[in-house]
């Protein structure tokens, strides 16, 4: 009796720690783009929260990139999935995230290049724009 106890609380615990916000949606980005430190072409692209501090990029080519993140709740549930850029000039940079039926907005953090770029376009009184893509599914 007290094995089963002890195996039942390890399953309960084992349950507890996956994590409930799991998010995923694939997207086809039709430009080039920056995601942390890397460059990616164009091409249809999975995102994914794993928890809440972690944003992963995975690419048709199996190519990965991960980047840190802050999410917060939106009041919003939204019934298709999008993925947020900011445009300057013909430069983009992957900046947000907004999970399918989730009541859910994350934010990637700025990279250094794109705070290089956003100070150039400051500097020429010009305006960042932001782009957003609706899911796949």
């Amino acid at each position: 009796m007290k094995s089963i106890r002890i195996a039942l609380v390890f399953a309960f615990v084992a349950l507890a720690a996956v994590p409930t916000f799991a998010q995923s949606t694939t997207i086809n980005v039709p430009f080039s783009f920056d995601y942390g430190k890397q460059h990616f072409a164009a091409g249809i692209y999975t995102v994914s929260m794993q928890n809440k501090d972690i944003l992963t990029l995975t690419g048709s080519n199996s190519r990965v990139a991960w980047g840190l993140i802050q999410s917060s709740y939106d009041p919003t549930s939204h019934e298709q999935g999008s993925v947020t850029f900011h445009k300057y000039g013909d430069r983009y940079f992957l900046t947000a995230f907004s999970p399918a039926h989730a009541s859910l907005y994350v934010s990637a953090f700025e990279s250094d290049s794109e705070r290089r770029v956003l100070r150039d376009f400051t500097a020429q009184n010009l305006t960042r724009r932001e782009v957003q893509l609706a899911s796949l599914r």
